[in-house]
């Protein structure tokens, strides 16, 4: 990891914890104030207004990472602004078309017309798809501009919500506020995009992106069905606090692994150019970032779910607390999640098998709807966190059958043994804690300090070589 890759993990690291803070601190405050019923209708809400931004996006925030990236490697101001007209001419296009489509459902289906407002709100996003181009940002790898704009418009986000949303009645305002903390980013994007390309309309050739675009997309689709599924089905088949609970754990675990995959986050446009280049490097590249997630995301996994009771009642009150076991349930999707956005989606993208996603992600997606309609019916939330565990295992296992041969990962002995046995040892110390009868603070606060701590010196005692090369970058 060169300096550069180590800087801009510096940026993603800020960029990620602060979209892991602003979140739980604004979920913990509209959870006491909207309660889970409230929770529950902008959830449901936000899920429909996702499959239409799916839909809109086409693929590209993810193919544009790697389209960009290459066209920053050949050096050249044009290539880039032809690869760039490219990509957001086509998102015009599907932003358009997934846009009316979203007004007439939202106009014309019985189920969505007594909260038209609500549903207004949250496709506030769906509208302002056309505007998201993180993607080029990220091929730049402008890290630094991402973090420092997302500062800016989560801390007017949060001022917002504390101003407006008062009562639980004040759950389209809120559903509003997330819009259009959207809606900023975006602008300040397109303003900002001036200094780096210039729209091109003589460089527009579809034809040499459409394909990737659209394998891309499909394969979204059955990422969203299976990812998403789960809080429809159960808006369907339960109700709306049972929509609130599971929703909450989810976004719980969804920040965490956010936070966790900071590091790896920026590794994706030097590994489209190592494997292109240099297959040593990438090789190096894929294994430093899979030690360092696993050295991460295994102890927290397994520290969330022996803290989850404990976790749920501190964010979102004792009304949530009947939510903590459905996040004990889903407390392995950090480990999962963590170690699949590397070695399966970035490593996929980066070596052009993106055909991998639509074989992985549309098995996972039908095995999430079979075990969602049979377990929901007689476990509620509990069992569409059993589909959604069960659905991610299959793609991740599945990915990484196919893209080993790629890879080449190593098994570094004085890396994976101490970091197997830190675990374990935590495990240990967190349970001795949790069995003190402390009250729920003192004892949630001593189980993180005293469980990291003795994870990190078990570490350092059987002197995990990782832990040197973390020191010197």
């Amino acid at each position: 990891m060169d300096k550069s890759l180590a800087k801009n993990a510096g940026f993603n690291i800020l960029y990620k914890l602060l979209n892991v803070l602003f979140p739980l601190v604004t979920s913990s405050y509209t959870a006491r104030v909207l309660l889970a019923d409230g929770v529950g209708k902008v959830s449901y809400a936000q899920t429909i207004a996702s499959y239409f931004i799916l839909g809109a996006a086409l693929g590209i925030p993810a193919y544009g990472v790697k389209a960009i990236a290459e066209s920053k490697k050949a050096k050249n101001s044009i290539e880039i602004s032809e690869t760039f007209s490219t990509l957001i001419t086509i998102l015009w296009v599907s932003t358009l078309i997934f846009s009316v489509g979203y007004l007439l459902l939202i106009f014309n289906a019985p189920s969505f017309k007594t909260e038209k407002l609500l549903y207004l709100a949250v496709g506030l996003q769906v509208f302002l798809v056309s505007c998201n181009v993180d993607w080029f940002y990220q091929g730049m790898e402008e890290y630094g501009y991402i973090t420092i704009r997302s500062f800016v418009v989560k801390c007017v986000s949060l001022i917002a919500i504390l101003l407006f949303v008062k009562t639980r009645d004040d759950y389209i305002v809120y559903a509003l506020i997330s819009s259009l903390a959207v809606a900023g980013n975006y602008l300040f994007n397109i303003f900002h995009i001036r200094k780096y390309v210039r729209f091109a309309a003589k460089g527009i050739r579809c034809s040499k992106h459409i394909k990737s675009v659209i394998i891309l997309l499909m394969s979204t689709i059955a990422i969203e069905l299976y990812s998403k599924v789960d809080v429809t089905m159960l808006g369907i088949m339960t109700d709306n606090t049972s929509v609130g609970y599971y929703s909450n754990a989810v976004k719980i675990i969804n920040v965490v692994v956010l936070a966790i995959t900071a590091i790896t986050g920026v590794f994706l446009p030097r590994l489209s150019s190592y494997y292109k280049e240099d297959n040593k490097k990438f090789t190096k590249l894929v294994n430093q970032g899979a030690q360092i997630i696993i050295f991460i995301a295994l102890p927290v996994s397994v520290g969330l779910f022996l803290v989850s009771k404990e976790f749920i009642q501190i964010m979102f009150g004792i009304d949530f607390l009947p939510a903590y076991t459905t996040l004990r349930i889903l407390s392995p999707l950090v480990f999962v999640k963590g170690v699949g956005d590397l070695l399966c989606y970035q490593a996929v993208i980066s070596v052009g098998k993106e055909k991998y996603f639509l074989i992985t992600n549309t098995t996972a997606a039908i095995l999430n709807i079979i075990l969602n309609y049979n377990l929901i019916p007689t476990m509620g939330r509990d069992g569409a966190a059993i589909a959604s565990l069960s659905s991610e295992l299959v793609v991740n296992i599945g990915m990484f059958i196919l893209i080993n041969k790629y890879i080449h990962l190593k098994w570094e002995r004085n890396i994976y043994l101490p970091t197997i046995c830190s675990m374990i040892v935590m495990t240990l110390v967190v349970t001795i804690v949790r069995n003190m009868n402390l009250s729920i603070y003192v004892t949630f606060i001593a189980e993180v300090i005293i469980g990291a701590g003795s994870y990190l010196l078990m570490n350092v005692i059987l002197r995990n070589s990782l832990l040197s090369f973390i020191y010197k970058k």
